[in-house]
């Protein structure tokens, strides 16, 4: 029985659907919306993608290829604050009809390393004719304005270890704000829930304690004063600790990375936002995540859609 390489599975089918798969695969309509679709553009640096696409449609499609072609051509996504479930994209866009479900996670599934291409970047640029891979990047941009979108997946982090203005964690970060603090009884030198309850009762109302913390807490290798200030300032109007260190690398990765919109995107559900202009704008986008500890050696906080 013939196997059918997706996602980097091998599924058995059997020959009937197998000749299927091979005459689809090899209709000319099909190869010329490919071709038509995925311009030098709109593919960037990544040139596969195009057969990835068809293997997908392959699968997929349920429609004629026309009319296909005419959804998918003008099926474009409006950039801005928003969130929906995955499943709109089949069910809620022009491509409504057009294809099965299973074109989601099939889509999903399409990941490279080098230019990277992490999870949901490749759905997007595949369902949208006004979204595809910056040449310079590899970065998911709107084609026309070129407007950078920065696609975040599951426990992503929020820095970037290829970037040299960017530091990690370590424990030494943890050892100084505790001996600041008068904190002898830490055990796990990470930035847990627990550390930072111990940091919240050790700053109390200090505001130079809090600015001291925060400045510690960036994930920046040249410390900026005026935003662990203001990072101080929300700390005390939110009182919470955690998030208001995700909503300051937030704020940092986006400025640093010169991106104009966050994507998030986990297995069920997306959501975009206009980068944050500030740490209270962050703030509110970082609400809506589930945040994990900063642990060592890693160049921000992870963030997962709730």
């Amino acid at each position: 029985m013939p196997n059918l390489n997706l996602d980097g599975q091998n599924i058995k089918i059997d020959q009937d659907t197998a000749q299927r798969v091979k005459n689809t695969a090899e209709r000319p309509e099909i190869k010329k919306i490919l071709d038509e679709f995925w311009t030098d553009e709109k593919l960037g640096r990544h040139s596969e993608l195009k057969s990835d696409h068809g293997s997908i449609l392959v699968q997929d499609l349920i429609v004629d290829p026309e009319t296909f072609r005419e959804d998918l051509l003008s099926n474009r996504l409006s950039l801005g604050n928003m969130s929906s479930s995955l499943d709109h994209i089949v069910n809620g866009t022009k491509l409504k009809g057009d294809l099965k479900p299973s074109y989601i996670s099939h889509c999903l599934g399409v990941t490279t390393t080098r230019p990277a291409i992490g999870k949901g970047e490749f759905l997007f640029a595949a369902s949208f004719s006004n979204l595809g891979f910056s040449k310079e990047t590899g970065d998911l941009i709107e084609l026309g304005s070129n407007a950078k979108i920065e696609v975040k997946g599951i426990s992503a982090q929020l820095g970037n270890g290829q970037n040299e203005r960017f530091k990690p964690m370590r424990s030494s970060v943890i050892r100084s704000i505790a001996r600041m603090l008068g904190i002898d009884d830490i055990a796990d030198f990470n930035l847990t829930t627990e550390n930072a309850q111990k940091f919240k009762r050790g700053i109390g109302l200090n505001e130079n304690s809090a600015r001291r913390t925060f400045l510690f807490l960036q994930n920046i290798r040249n410390e900026n004063e005026a935003l662990a200030r203001n990072a101080a300032k929300l700390y005390f109007e939110k009182k919470q600790l955690m998030k208001t260190v995700a909503a300051v690398h937030l704020f940092t990765y986006m400025k640093l990375e010169k991106d104009q919109y966050l994507l998030i995107v986990n297995d069920k559900k997306f959501a975009m936002f206009k980068a944050p202009d500030d740490l209270l704008e962050a703030y509110s986008i970082v609400e809506k995540l589930d945040i994990k500890p900063w642990r060592e050696g890693e160049y921000g906080m992870k963030v997962t859609l709730r």
